[in-house]
């Protein structure tokens, strides 16, 4: 089913709450609180992916037998791999504090609505917080489909390492390449995710999607022009 263009305009604009924009003005202290939040779950993903692709680049050296002292990469990656953990551990945290106080936040809004004495000024803050609560909730499930990609991400390098530990011969690192293949894809599915987080712009999984179900509309259009062209064309017996 296709997404409409409204749709696409949010998804371009989702996350802005998280690259740095004020969610709204809902009591002084409590977006302050938010926006303290969310700066410190942004700082902890920058760091975290900063973390992860400084242990992907260790893995495939390995993987592709680059490192000139196997052993000692090893180490590196086992540690650069257990930092990793750790900042995510704090970015999850973190996240988890600003979405808590989210639910505050929009709480105290809706008790400011409520308060408003003139009907016309309460039915536009109305539509000011469904359109920060629709921004914030497009941002939340980008978070988890991150959280979703990390998990199998790193379950698979853990098991890699551990496989690693008994063996970092040339002919061990090949019989891996086509998991390493996989770790690679999911790799590059986590950063284009993170990315989209930082930086408040859909992912080009997403914007493919759309160009392609834009590409099946007007395909399904002609496809009924013809249809109707023929059927036309059979009723006086000529066929153009």
């Amino acid at each position: 089913m296709k997404r409409s263009n409204i749709n696409l305009s949010v998804l371009a604009t989702i996350l802005v709450l998280f690259s740095g924009n004020a969610i709204g003005q809902a009591g002084g202290k409590e977006s302050q609180k938010f926006e303290d939040y969310r700066d410190d779950a942004r700082e902890a993903l920058t760091d975290t992916k900063v973390q992860l692709e400084s242990t992907v680049a260790l893995y495939n050296s390995l993987l592709n037998v680059e490192a000139e002292k196997p052993e000692s990469t090893y180490k590196d990656l086992t540690s650069a791999k257990k930092k990793s953990e750790k900042l995510w551990a704090s970015y999850s945290k973190d996240e988890g504090k600003m979405q808590k106080q989210a639910n505050k936040m929009f709480a105290n809004w809706q008790e400011e609505i409520n308060a408003y004495g003139n009907e016309q000024m309460k039915q536009l803050a109305a539509e000011r917080l469904e359109g920060a609560k629709t921004q914030y909730d497009l941002m939340v499930e980008r978070m988890k489909t991150t959280g979703e990609v990390y998990t199998p991400f790193m379950t698979s390098l853990n098991d890699q390492l551990v496989f690693m530990s008994r063996d970092l011969s040339p002919e061990a690192m090949a019989a891996l390449k086509p998991v390493a293949q996989e770790l690679n894809t999911m790799a590059g599915d986590l950063f284009t995710n993170i990315e989209a987080i930082l930086t408040g712009e859909p992912a080009a999984v997403e914007l493919a999607d759309e160009a392609a179900a834009g590409d099946d509309a007007v395909t399904a259009d002609e496809t009924e022009a013809v249809e109707e062209t023929v059927i036309v064309d059979e009723t006086t017996g000529e066929m153009e």
